[in-house]
């Protein structure tokens, strides 16, 4: 229901938001009510997306390092234990996002959202879940060997040992011209409002041997939008500077990247980021894009094959109501001591979207999730 609902939205809008995001209407039709299995519907994902990217010149990036996040949903048993689909859900979150704001958005003046940082955002969320993945094998590896029993239960000493997971010591950190992609997102932060220190975030993983998606996922696309540019505007000017590929004209003004770019990055850092009622995310028109990521990534529920559903929860079981008095999810589950329908969510699924949403956001009047009981 709720995919024939944000289609119906989308199609609404009309062709001239459909040029403004680059929306292959076709393709979107196939991938909210087409009947696809999962390969073929990361296939259509993955058209979007790329889609959506050509305008800016940064197709490249869809057609690569987001195209691994397929590849690591099927690299074994491990990872379908601890995993579930990304691919998919990062186009998901994309469309949710600009049927919110099609919907939401114009009541809020001011509160638009430009495509190129939105773009970013959405698509490239979860750009670095695999390393992730990579991350927590080790450290399992690490553990099982730190707690080797021996025959009388008892354990080997000295069992400590350092996490295998290393990386080295300013990786994907350092831009251009001697810049810190830290320092950058940490101002970025900072002027929204939020007391959050990405370099101390950083040296914790590096320290712990772990990684947090969110925050790798955003140094990864800064790194890669910084080479970019780095190769087509060298002096990094404040106006106009072309590229051209065949037919297609993208401006790689510095602005562009000082705006947009960094805005979409630390959107991305924040999505994972530990949060409390103090430096919970708020609907200003200043962070509006990092609370709109958080948003649309913690409702976005629906159509995630993992271990627990291998076909995901069925989106006819979803609901969402859009308009001037905010944002509500509707979920439909069991009746009380009723087993549910297979791909049905529970009460369970509905109170952990609720809690997220409570950790995250701090201005959540607006934003309701609503359980019908069937």
């Amino acid at each position: 229901m709720i995919n024939y609902q944000l289609l119906q939205i989308i199609e609404g809008a009309g062709a001239d938001a459909h040029r403004y995001w680059n929306l292959d209407i076709v393709e979107v039709r196939r991938l909210l009510v087409g009947a696809q299995p999962h390969e073929a519907r990361c296939q259509t994902a993955r058209r979007i997306a790329v889609g959506a990217m050509v305008p800016h010149l940064k197709f490249e990036i869809a057609d690569g390092p987001l195209w691994d996040l397929l590849a690591a949903d099927y690299a074994g048993a491990y990872i379908r234990d601890r995993h579930r689909d990304h691919l998919v859900h990062s186009v998901l979150v994309f469309l949710l996002g600009i049927a919110v704001d099609e919907e939401f958005g114009q009541h809020a003046a001011g509160a638009r959202i430009r495509k190129l940082e939105w773009k970013l955002a959405s698509l490239f969320h979860d750009l670095a879940y695999p390393l992730q993945l990579a991350s927590e094998m080790c450290s399992g590896f690490s553990d099982r060997v730190a707690n080797l029993p021996l025959p009388n239960g008892n354990r080997l000493p000295g069992g400590a040992t350092p996490g295998l997971f290393l990386l080295p010591h300013g990786a994907y950190t350092r831009l251009a011209h001697h810049h810190s992609a830290l320092t950058f997102l940490r101002d970025r932060i900072h002027a929204w409002g939020i007391n959050l220190d990405p370099e101390a975030s950083y040296a914790a993983c590096l320290r712990e041997g772990r990684i947090d998606h969110g925050l790798f996922s955003s140094l990864t696309l800064l790194h890669i939008i910084d080479r970019m540019y780095e190769h087509i505007n060298a002096r990094r000017v404040h106006r106009e500077c072309f590229a051209q590929y065949a037919a297609l004209l993208s401006d790689f003004n510095e602005d562009f990247f000082d705006r947009d770019v960094l805005s979409a990055c630390a959107a991305i850092l924040l999505h994972t980021a530990r949060l409390d009622g103090q430096t919970g995310l708020v609907a200003m028109p200043e962070s509006r894009l990092a609370y709109l990521l958080r948003l649309c990534d913690t409702l976005q529920e629906w159509d995630r094959p993992g271990l627990r559903e291998p076909h995901g929860l069925d989106p006819d079981y979803f609901e969402i109501r859009l308009g001037q008095n905010g944002v509500t999810l509707i979920v439909h589950t069991p009746a009380r001591g009723a087993h549910g329908q297979p791909g049905q969510p529970t009460h369970d699924h509905v109170q952990d979207i609720r809690e997220t949403l409570d950790n995250n956001l701090q201005d959540r009047g607006e934003v309701e999730v609503e359980e019908v009981r069937q």
